[in-house]
C-alpha cells in the first residue's frame, strides 16, 4: 500500500481481523460489552492500557467495516451494531450517519433520505459530522444538498481547518460539474505551493475534466519530470494520468505510448494496470490488453472491472467461452454491474430490451438505472439507454446523474426540447454549474439556435478567460450558424498572443542573447516570424534550430531555453490546433474541400481525438465522392463517443445510400417553334436497378421506353430501350461519369400531310419511312482543381429529335466538350464552357458560353442572382426542299432539318431561390428542398424570352425518395415545356 499507510487503518484491519476470529466480539453486535483485557488480568494484553479506545468507539469502527463490505450478512450484522449504539448513545451524530449510510447500502434510498434530512442542523459543534453527511447526500445523487451543507459548514471554519475543508469541497464540486469553483479553490492553494505534487496532480485531473488536456499536461509535467531515486505516489499516479488523459481524447496512439513508456521504465505497478490495459484494448493490442486486465484481476481492487475488460478482449480474439466465464466472475463480485450483465445478455443472444424493461418495472433505484443507461449509452443502443434514464427521472427528478443522462441522450437523439427543458430544470438548482453551461450551449448549437449558442460559451468564456475549450465550441458554433467572421474572431483570441511572441518575450528576458550572436540570431528569425504574423511556426522554427545547434549555446542559455519549452508547450499545442481547426474550418465554409481534407489529417495527426475534425473529415470526404472513406471516419468517432449524434445519423445514412436501389422516371418534353423546325413531343419512362461498388462507384442497367409524337406531319413512334451507365471515382480529383444505350424502334414512322411541310412541292401525301436503330452514349472525366475550380471534358452522341423530318433522318450528333467553373468565393462564382458539334449529316456547330453568379443569401433560404452569355455558330444552314425539279419525294431532301443559328448571341438574367427543408444539413442526410428559377433574356434577332423552373425533392425516408421537376418557357420565335418525375428505392 506504499508508504502513506495509517496507524487508523491499521486498526481498522486489526479490529475486522479480531472481530472475524474472535467469539467474545463477534458477539458485540447483541448483548454483551466489546472485551478488552486489562493489564491486572492479563500481562500480555495486545493494546496498551494507555492507548486503548473505547467500547463505543470499538462499536463505532466495526460498523463502519461492516457497512463497507457491504454483503448481506454484514449489513444485517452491521443493523444489529448500530442498535446497539444507538441504545447507549440515541443522539450521537456518528450513529446517525452511521445509520442513513446502512439504509442506503440496503437499498431503502427514501428512507436514508428522510434520515439524511431529520439530521441535526446546526453544524457549529462537529463540522467533521456535516461533512460526512455532505458525502451522503452526494451518494444519493442530491447534490444540491451536499453543496448547501458544505458551505454552511465553510461559513463557520477559517484557518488550516477552512483550507481542509475547501479542498473536500473541491473534490464534491466535480460532480455537479461546477469545475470553475473547484479549479479557483485548488490554484489558490498551489499559489502557496507550486511545486505540491498532490495539487498539481488534483489540478490536471480538474482540467482534463474540463477537455483541457493541454493544460493538464502541463501539471503533470511538473510531477513527473522530477528526479527523485525514490519516486512518490503521486509521481506513478501522474503517469497513469497521462494515460487517462490521452483515453479522454481518443488519442488511443498516444494512451498506449505513455503506457509502454511507463511499463518499459517502472514496470507492472498497480496504478498502470487499468489505464494500460483500456489504452491496449482500444487500441487493438488485444494481447497487450489481456496481459493486464489479467494482472490487474489479481490485485483485487478493481477486480470486477477488470474481469469484464478481460473477457471483452477474450471475447474479441475468439475466446467466448473464456469471455463468459469472466463476466460471471465479475458479476459474482458485484452482483449489481451492468457491463458484464449486458455482455452476458448479448453473448446468449437474449433480448436487451425484454431485459430492461423488466428491471425498469422491478424499479431497482436511481443508481442502477443510471449505471444501465450510461452502459447502454456506451455499447450504442441509445433508445434503451434512454428508456433508464426516462424510468430514472420520473421517479427520482432530484437524482442529478440521471437527470444529467436524459439531457444528453435526448440531444444526442435529437429531442433537443426534452434536453434544453431537463437542463433549464437542473440550471436552476446548480446555477454554478459549468457542465450544465457547456451542455446546454452544445444542446442549443446542434438544434441550430446558433446566436442563443454563441451568447452561452460568450458567457461562460466571461467567467473563467483562460478556458479555451469555450472559444473553440463557440468559434465551430459561429461557422456552423453560417457567421464565419465571429467564428473567425474566436478562434483569433486563442492564438492572441501569438505563442511566437510569448516565447520571444520570455527568451529576451531571462536568456541575455545580446552576450550569445548565436542565440541572438535565432532570436531575430523567431522576431520576425512574429511580426509576420504567424501564430506558431516561428515557436516550431526556432525549437527545430535548437535541437540542431543548441549545443553550442552556453549551459545556463540551454537551460533557460529547456524550462521555457516545458513551461509553453501546452500553449503551442493549444494554438497550433485551433490555427489548423480554424484554417480547416475556413476552407470548409467556402467548399474547398481538397484542402480541408489535408488540413483535417494534418489536425487529427496531433490530436487524433478532434471530434469536429473527425467528422468534418468525414463530411469532406462525403462532398468529395469518398464515401468508403467517409464511413471510417464516423466509425473512429463512435468509437471515441458512441453519443455523438449526428456521427451515429450520418454513418447510418452512409449505409443506407450504399445499398442497391431500383429506380424509375418520366420525362416529358415539348417543343414548338422557329418555323416547322422545332415540332415535337417526347415521352421516355425508365425503369432500372442501380448497384454501388465499393459505396464510392456506382453502377446502373437501365430499361427506357421512347414515344415520340411530332406535332405535324408524322404519326406517333414507339421505341425501346437498354442502357447501361457507370461512375468512377478515383479519388478527390479524378472522375470518370458514361453511359451507352441501345435504341430500337418498334415500328417505322408514317408521314402525313407532307405537302403542307414542302409547300405543295409533294411527290406523295403520305408514306412510311424505315427508323434506324441507334447506339447512344457520353462520357465525361471531371478534374477536381482542389475545389477552386472544377474542369471537364466529355463527349457525347445524341439524337436531334426536334421535328419529323430529323426523325426520318435519323439525324444525331457527337459533341466534345468542355467546361472550366471557379468558385471565387463561398458566394461568387463564375464559369465559361465550350461544345463542337458534328451532325450525322455533315454540318458542324459550335457553341460557347459563360456566366457569373452570386449569392445574396446563405444557407438555408438562398437567393441568387446569375447572368450568363451564349454565343452559337453553325457552318451550313437549314435548307427546305432540295429534291432536283422541286418535287420532294422522301425527308430525305431536306437538309440540316434542325436550327441551325449562325453568329448568334443569347444574353440572360435569372433569378434564383432555394429553400432547403432537410431535417439534418449535413452532407449525405435526407434530402427535402426546394428550386425556383426565373430567366428572362434576348437574342440577336429581338427574341426576347421568358423562362420558368421549378425542382422539389424530397426523401421520403431513408430508403424512398421521390423528385419532380417542370420547365415553361416562352418567346416569339420558340416555346417549350418540360416535366420530369423521378422515384427510387433502396433494398
Amino acid at each position: 500500500m506504499g508508504p502513506g499507510i495509517h496507524i487508523k487503518r491499521i486498526l481498522n484491519v486489526f479490529f475486522c481481523l479480531l472481530w472475524l476470529i474472535s467469539p467474545a466480539i463477534a458477539a458485540a453486535g447483541k448483548d454483551k460489552p466489546f472485551y478488552r483485557p486489562s493489564p491486572e488480568n492479563s500481562r500480555s494484553a495486545i493494546v496498551p492500557q494507555s492507548e486503548a479506545i473505547s467500547d463505543f468507539k470499538a462499536r463505532l469502527m466495526l460498523a463502519g467495516l461492516l457497512l463497507q463490505s457491504k454483503t448481506p450478512d454484514n449489513l444485517a450484522r452491521a443493523d444489529a451494531v448500530i442498535d446497539k449504539l444507538a441504545d447507549s448513545q440515541p443522539d450521537s451524530r456518528r450513529v446517525k450517519l452511521l445509520r442513513i449510510r446502512l439504509a442506503f447500502l440496503q437499498g431503502n434510498r427514501s428512507r436514508a433520505i428522510d434520515l439524511a434530512d431529520d439530521f441535526p442542523v446546526s453544524a457549529d459543534s462537529d463540522p467533521k459530522a456535516f461533512q460526512a453527511l455532505a458525502k451522503l447526500y452526494a451518494s444519493f445523487g442530491q447534490y444540491s444538498k451536499s453543496r448547501d451543507i458544505c458551505q454552511k459548514v465553510l461559513a463557520k471554519l477559517d484557518g488550516d481547518e477552512k483550507a481542509q475543508t475547501l479542498m473536500a469541497f473541491a473534490d464534491l464540486t466535480i460532480l455537479w460539474g461546477d469545475f470553475y469553483t473547484a479549479e479557483e479553490i485548488i490554484r489558490q492553494q498551489l499559489a502557496k505551493d507550486p511545486a505540491s505534487e498532490s495539487l498539481n496532480l488534483k489540478l490536471a485531473r480538474n482540467l482534463s475534466t474540463q477537455q483541457r488536456y493541454d493544460e493538464a499536461r502541463k501539471h503533470l509535467l511538473i510531477i513527473t519530470k522530477k528526479k527523485n531515486s525514490r519516486p512518490s505516489v503521486h509521481y506513478y499516479e501522474a503517469h497513469a494520468e497521462k494515460v487517462n488523459i490521452a483515453l479522454q481524447e481518443g488519442d488511443y496512439a498516444k494512451a498506449t505510448s505513455s503506457a509502454d513508456a511507463f511499463i518499459e521504465k517502472h514496470g507492472f505497478k498497480d496504478v498502470i494496470l487499468m489505464p494500460g490495459a483500456r489504452s491496449y484494448q482500444l487500441a487493438n493490442r488485444p494481447e497487450d490488453a489481456e496481459a493486464l486486465y489479467t494482472k490487474a484481476a489479481a490485485v483485487g481492487r478493481k477486480k470486477a472491472e477488470a474481469l469484464t475488460g478481460l473477457g471483452q478482449v477474450k471475447s474479441k480474439r475468439g475466446k467466448p467461452r473464456e469471455a463468459r466465464q469472466c463476466w460471471e466472475q465479475a458479476l459474482a463480485i458485484n452482483p449489481q454491474a451492468s457491463l458484464p450483465k449486458i455482455l452476458l445478455l448479448q453473448a446468449a443472444g437474449d433480448s436487451l430490451p425484454d431485459y430492461i424493461q423488466g428491471l425498469i418495472q422491478e424499479k431497482p433505484g436511481p443508481d442502477r438505472l443510471c449505471d444501465l443507461g450510461d452502459v447502454l449509452a456506451k455499447l450504442g443502443h441509445r433508445e434503451l439507454a434512454l428508456s433508464c434514464y426516462k424510468a430514472a427521472f420520473a421517479s427520482y427528478p432530484d437524482h442529478f446523474p440521471c437527470a444529467v443522462g436524459l439531457a444528453e441522450t435526448s440531444a444526442a437523439m435529437g429531442l433537443y426540447d426534452k434536453s434544453t427543458s431537463v437542463l433549464d430544470r437542473l440550471r436552476a438548482d446548480y446555477p454554478e454549474s459549468y457542465k450544465l453551461a457547456l451542455t446546454r450551449a452544445r444542446v442549443l448549437s446542434w438544434s441550430a439556435r446558433y446566436g442563443d449558442a454563441v451568447d452561452a460559451y460568450e458567457a461562460l468564456f466571461q467567467k473563467n478567460p483562460d478556458n479555451f475549450v469555450v472559444l473553440k465550441e463557440a468559434a465551430r458554433t459561429a461557422y456552423w450558424g453560417k457567421m464565419a467572421d465571429a467564428g473567425r474572431g474566436y478562434y483569433q483570441r486563442i492564438y492572441t498572443p501569438p505563442v511566437d511572441t510569448v516565447l520571444l518575450k520570455r527568451l529576451r528576458g531571462k536568456a541575455e542573447p545580446a552576450n550569445d550572436g548565436l542565440l541572438e540570431s535565432a532570436l531575430e528569425k523567431l522576431d520576425q516570424k512574429a511580426d509576420s504574423g504567424s501564430a506558431y511556426n516561428g515557436y516550431e522554427t526556432f525549437f527545430h534550430w535548437y535541437e540542431k545547434q543548441g549545443f553550442q549555446l552556453r549551459q545556463r542559455h540551454r537551460q533557460t531555453i529547456e524550462n521555457t519549452r516545458a513551461e509553453l508547450d501546452y500553449l503551442y499545442q493549444i494554438q497550433k490546433k485551433a490555427s489548423l481547426e480554424h484554417q480547416s474550418k475556413h476552407l470548409v465554409y467556402n467548399r474547398r474541400f481538397a484542402p480541408a481534407q489535408r488540413r483535417l489529417r494534418e489536425l487529427v495527426e496531433i490530436d487524433a481525438g478532434n471530434q469536429e475534425a473527425l467528422f468534418e473529415l468525414a463530411q469532406v470526404h462525403c462532398a468529395l465522392g469518398l464515401c468508403d472513406q467517409e464511413k471510417q471516419f464516423y466509425e473512429e468517432l463512435l468509437k471515441i463517443d458512441p453519443l455523438h449524434g449526428q456521427a451515429a445519423v450520418a454513418l447510418e445514412r452512409q449505409k443506407t445510400r450504399s445499398r442497391p436501389q431500383i429506380f424509375g422516371a418520366y420525362r416529358f418534353w415539348r417543343e414548338k417553334g422557329r418555323g416547322d423546325l422545332a415540332q415535337m413531343e417526347r415521352h421516355r419512362a425508365d425503369l432500372g436497378i442501380k448497384l454501388p461498388v465499393n459505396c464510392r462507384h456506382k453502377l446502373q442497367v437501365v430499361a427506357h421506353r421512347y414515344m415520340e409524337s411530332p406535332l405535324k406531319y408524322a404519326d406517333t413512334v414507339e421505341a425501346s430501350g437498354l442502357g447501361l451507365r457507370g461512375e468512377l471515382v478515383t479519388g478527390p480529383y479524378l472522375s470518370f461519369y458514361g453511359g451507352i444505350t441501345r435504341k430500337a424502334y418498334d415500328e417505322n414512322l408514317q408521314m402525313t400531310n407532307f405537302s403542307k411541310l414542302t409547300g405543295d412541292n409533294a411527290a406523295r401525301e403520305a408514306f412510311r419511312v424505315d427508323l434506324d436503330d441507334i447506339t447512344l452514349g457520353y462520357l465525361t472525366a471531371a478534374i477536381n482543381l482542389d475545389n477552386y475550380a472544377r474542369f471537364e471534358i466529355g463527349y457525347e452522341k445524341a439524337e436531334e429529335l426536334v421535328n419529323p423530318v430529323a426523325l426520318a433522318q435519323g439525324i444525331y450528333y457527337e459533341s466534345l466538350k468542355a467546361r472550366l467553373d471557379a468558385n471565387l468565393s463561398r458566394r461568387f462564382e463564375i464559369g465559361a464552357g465550350t461544345a463542337y458539334k458534328s451532325y450525322s449529316d455533315g454540318n458542324h456547330g459550335y457553341i460557347y458560353d459563360a456566366a457569373a453568379g452570386y449569392s445574396f443569401t446563405d444557407h438555408p433560404r438562398e437567393v441568387k442572382g446569375i447572368l450568363s452569355v451564349e454565343y452559337r455558330d453553325t457552318d451550313d444552314l437549314h435548307q427546305g426542299c432540295t429534291a432536283p425539279g422541286g418535287r420532294c419525294l422522301t425527308p430525305d431532301d431536306f437538309r440540316h432539318p434542325y436550327w441551325t443559328p449562325q453568329d448568334y448571341w443569347k444574353t440572360a438574367a435569372t433569378l434564383v431561390f432555394r429553400h432547403d427543408l432537410a431535417e439534418n444539413f449535413f452532407c449525405g442526410a435526407r434530402e427535402h428542398f426546394y428550386d425556383l428559377r426565373i430567366t428572362i433574356g434576348t437574342e440577336t434577332d429581338q427574341n426576347h424570352s421568358f423562362e420558368i423552373e421549378a425542382l422539389w425533392k424530397k426523401e421520403i425516408s431513408d430508403r424512398v425518395g421521390v423528385s419532380a421537376s417542370a420547365m415553361w418557357h416562352r418567346s416569339k420565335q420558340w416555346d417549350a415545356a418540360a416535366l420530369s418525375i423521378d422515384m427510387f428505392v433502396r433494398f
